[in-house]
């Protein structure tokens, strides 16, 4: 499977085909990306950061809609 930028139902329909949960597979795949698109709340919040295992040393951040946060 190719790694390109899916949005959710992207993903669901792409990984449908062998029969993995998508949560899983996005939360499997964040170390091998180069663009992570994620909820501000899971940026924030280390104890969330963490169990993504989201590492964000020598990362650059570009957010969307940043007065909401």
């Amino acid at each position: 499977m190719k790694y390109a930028a899916l949005n959710l139902k992207e993903l669901a329909k792409e990984i449908q085909k062998y029969g993995i949960c998508p949560f899983h597979y996005a939360r499997s795949i964040i170390k091998l990306v180069d663009i992570l698109f994620i909820p501000y709340n899971y940026l924030f919040n280390k104890t969330l950061r963490d169990s993504i295992g989201l590492e964000l040393s020598n990362k650059i951040i570009i957010m969307d809609e940043a007065h909401n946060c």
